[in-house]
């Protein structure tokens, strides 16, 4: 008798542990942030590996912005440009950040969000950064 109630138990253990690591995985998808992260860490990356040195990129992240803020993530840690390792990390949710790299030798400068003063248009987030060559250490 003892070893069915064990069994039991181990079981509803086990279906619970199934249950809330099924539960934590639809919540990360919930909004959007895994897609809307790994989304934008592919297409800055296509970006800067497309560029040449000298230009200046702004790219639209009202929906990024969006989604970072409703999850309690600052302006300031959505968006990471790692030089030294041609990282460009977005993480829209405390804790968590989609990384990839890129594969031409420049560094990314000047970054920041820009929020425009209000206009006739709609309002729009906009990340801004300037691709220079890379600095050589000699």
């Amino acid at each position: 008798m003892e070893n069915i109630v064990i069994n039991y138990v181990i079981y509803i253990l086990i279906v619970v542990v199934f249950f809330i690591i099924t539960m934590l995985y639809v919540t990360a998808f919930q909004d959007g942030a895994v897609a809307l992260e790994d989304f934008y860490a592919k297409q800055i990356v296509k970006i800067i590996d497309l560029s040449a040195p000298g230009e200046e990129v702004y790219l639209d992240i009202s929906k990024a912005t969006k989604v970072a803020l409703r999850r309690g993530q600052s302006f300031s840690n959505i968006f990471q440009f790692d030089n030294v390792n041609n990282v460009v990390s977005v993480s829209l949710a405390p804790g968590r950040a989609t990384r990839f790299s890129f594969f031409k030798d420049v560094d990314i400068v000047e970054w920041r969000i820009e929020s425009p003063s209000s206009g006739a248009g709609p309002i729009t987030n906009r990340l801004y950064f300037k691709i220079v060559e890379a600095k050589k250490n000699e």
